[in-house]
Order: structure tokens, then sequence, then C-alpha cells
């Protein structure tokens, strides 16, 4: 019976380690499953690869799927780069899927409720996106990237009205974020090694 015991609480142990790995790593954000929003507000991860074509990716996928209902639903990728951009495409898969870009200063690491966000005038950031099962895609180039800063990255569902070239979020339904303030940027440089290491090993 004490080996059984034992046994469990080691296996919890192991766990518990596991979620703070996974936690703590730059490329992934475990987002917890909240049955009391319907699904397709529901974040459960946001991850990040790298494509063939130089473009770094930023999967955001949620429980369930939006077909249909209130238009004003939006999924919200948050970049912190330099500036603090927000990534802005329609919940809905039947609504035009064109990415609205709006940027602050870095000041607010976290999504405001109070706050009206203007379109960014950066010539350089073009971002594309693609539907998937239960989610989306945002591309942004690598080129873009500078190794020599800080990044990080939250992801929103979210209701918002937008008005000429700014965006106000009313409501917040779910968020994927790092838990703590000073684990939300890190050097861009980490998140690419991190990216890169399993290719280099199956190249081998």
């Amino acid at each position: 019976m004490k080996s059984l015991l034992i046994i469990a609480i080691l296996l919890l142990a192991a766990t518990n380690i596991n979620a703070m790995e996974i936690n703590r790593d730059p490329r992934t954000i475990i987002s917890f499953r909240d049955n009391s929003i319907s699904p397709e507000l529901d974040i459960l991860r946001v991850t990040t690869d790298i494509s063939n074509d130089e473009q770094l990716l930023f999967r955001i996928r949620n429980r369930g799927e939006s077909t249909e209902g209130n238009e004003n639903n939006y999924f919200i990728l948050s970049m912190l780069h330099n500036k603090h951009y927000f990534l802005v495409v329609p919940l809905n898969t039947q609504q035009e899927s064109i990415v609205s870009i709006y940027e602050t200063s870095l000041e607010n690491p976290d999504l405001s409720l109070s706050q009206d966000y203007s379109s960014t005038q950066e010539k350089d950031l073009t971002v594309a996106m693609s539907r998937i099962t239960n989610g989306v895609v945002f591309s942004v180039p690598i080129a873009w990237i500078d190794f020599s800063k800080n990044i990080g990255f939250d992801a929103y569902t979210a209701k918002l009205i937008k008005q000429d070239n700014k965006m106000q979020v009313t409501h917040i339904h779910d968020q994927a974020i790092k838990s703590k303030t000073q684990e939300k940027m890190f050097p861009a440089i980490t998140l690419f090694n991190k990216l890169c290491a399993p290719k280099r090993l199956a190249e081998k």
C-alpha cells in the first residue's frame, strides 16, 4: 500500500514539473479549458513555429469553431517586440479574413479595456493569416524580427469596436497569457534557438 502511495506521489510530482516546464517554454502558452464560455471563445493553446518560407508562425487553437453569431468577436494576437502590436482577425470563419494591426507602447504588457489602439503605420510589418480547424495562424516575416531585442506574445478572444483607424476592446472572453509580467518577454534569439533545435537534431 505504501509503495503505491509513493508511486502516486512521484507521478504527481512529475506531472507538476512537466507543467512548469511547459509554462516556461517560450514557444508555447497552454490555457485552461473553461466550460463556462462557448467552445469557439475558449482558447486551449498558442504555439509557435517556423515555416519553410521563413515566416514566424503563431497558432491559436480554440475548443470549438465559430461559423455564425456575433460579428464583433475577434482573435487577437498580442505581440511585444519594440512596440506592442495587436494582430486582429474575426472569430467568425464566414467573415473577411483580413488582418488588422494596431499598436501602442510597451508600457502596458496586457490588453486594456480602457484604451483606444491606433492602426500601425509600420510599413515593414506585413502579416498574413490562414484558418485552421478551431483556430487561426498568423504569419510574421522572420526578416522583420530584431534578434538583438526581446519578444513576447499573448492571445485573446474578445469583443471589440473598430472605428476608422482605431479599435477599442469592450470585453475579453478568454486569454492565453504568460502568468507573470517578467516572463512575458524574452530574447528573440532564445525563441528561435528553441524552434530550430529539434529540426537540427532531425537533420543529423
